[in-house]
């Protein structure tokens, strides 16, 4: 009944790639402390890796219930959000996918709202704009991010991607 020591098994589980073992420390955590965040950010993280998006977006708003701010949570499910909005429009439902693409865009304002600096976010932002092929925001969005002296491959990446869509190819590399 030690739901901390639940954690950490599942935390050593998931690090020798025992996943399902890790899913059911975890899952032992939360049936002790149903409040327990970090049992709750890593098994929605385990859940979004394993395509089950589903159980990662009740993963994370069950941690937003539990601290409303939560950048991780809110950060993860903005992921989750964006690709499933990819997979709809893919299939022709471009009215449901932006209606996906707004709840990321909410979840990841909230997190810049509580933490204007938050690399992530702003990382985040512009995978939706890119994704809606709003280019010239998604530069926007990557531009302020990098005036934050804090190096992030991910945002330069992303930045040379959005670049070569604006052709702007000297740019981009």
């Amino acid at each position: 009944n030690f739901a901390a020591a639940w954690f950490n098994l599942g935390v050593v589980y998931q690090d020798q790639g025992a996943d399902q073992k890790a899913r059911e420390a975890y899952s032992k955590t939360l049936e002790i402390d149903p409040h327990y965040m970090d049992a709750l950010a890593n098994l929605g993280q385990m859940q979004m890796e394993a395509g089950d998006r589903d159980g990662a977006i009740a993963s994370f708003e069950k941690a937003i219930e539990i601290d409303v701010v939560n950048p991780t949570a809110r950060n993860n499910l903005a992921v989750v959000y964006r690709q499933n909005a990819v997979k709809v429009r893919q299939g022709g439902d471009v009215e449901r996918a932006n209606k996906m693409f707004l709840k990321a865009v909410g979840h990841v304002r909230k997190v810049l709202a509580g933490d204007p600096q938050n690399i992530q976010a702003y990382n985040n932002l512009a995978l939706i704009y890119y994704d809606l092929r709003k280019y010239e925001l998604a530069q926007l969005v990557c531009l302020n991010a990098l005036k934050f002296e804090k190096p992030d491959a991910g945002l330069h990446n992303n930045l040379g991607l959005i670049l070569l869509k604006l052709n702007k190819v000297t740019q981009a590399l």
